[in-house]
């Protein structure tokens, strides 16, 4: 019965080192998705203790193909996968090479921006604008002035963080009223007339 015990024991000691290994590719090699610093963008890790070929290809949840690249030759990089203009959804970062596999699931959110989250605040006798946007403070969004004419006079790609901060002087734009329109992502969020 020892006997018995014994390599009981010792085959749950391998099935679990190998079920601990399922997260990075076979034998010295890791791999590791990690979130970035910008919404929708995430890092892929990959470290090898030898040189190998590694193909990357991004999966929707469809099981269908997005994007694929190679790298050859690498015992380690730090590759940027840009989800940020697909839909809110699951995706797959696949990686194989030299007869190992690896895939992580990602599950992508598209933050949105509504009217209500951007206040506008003119100040008539100084031909001034701030903006309030309770949205994430990396959220890239494109700011643009038009004169009366429907000209572009200025334009601006801001984070919402920045934006909160800034003070928009319109004193050299002439006429009446500016206009202002704020979008993100293609969509318009903010189409106002700004009364001086």
């Amino acid at each position: 019965m020892t006997k018995f015990r014994t390599t009981l024991v010792a085959l749950i000691i391998v099935m679990g080192a190998t079920f601990a290994n399922a997260n990075g590719l076979s034998g010295d090699s890791e791999v590791r998705v990690l979130a970035g610093h910008e919404a929708g963008v995430y890092n892929l890790l990959f470290k090898s203790a030898e040189d190998k070929t590694v193909n990357v290809r991004i999966l929707d949840a469809n099981n269908k193909l997005l994007s694929t690249k190679r790298i050859t030759k690498t015992d380690g990089f730090l590759q940027p996968i840009d989800l940020s203009q697909l839909p809110t959804g699951e995706y797959f970062i696949e990686i194989t090479g030299a007869g190992t596999a690896y895939t992580e699931a990602v599950t992508h959110n598209v933050a949105t921006v509504n009217a209500e989250d951007i206040t506008v605040t003119t100040m008539s006798d100084a031909r001034k604008v701030t903006f309030a946007a309770n949205v994430e403070e990396s959220t890239l969004l494109n700011l643009y002035f038009y004169d009366e004419m429907g000209e572009v006079v200025y334009r601006d790609k801001v984070a919402a963080a920045e934006l909160n901060r800034k003070l928009y002087d319109l004193s050299s734009i002439e006429g009446e009223f500016v206009s202002v329109t704020i979008a993100h992502k293609g969509n318009t969020v903010i189409n106002k007339i700004l009364n001086f």
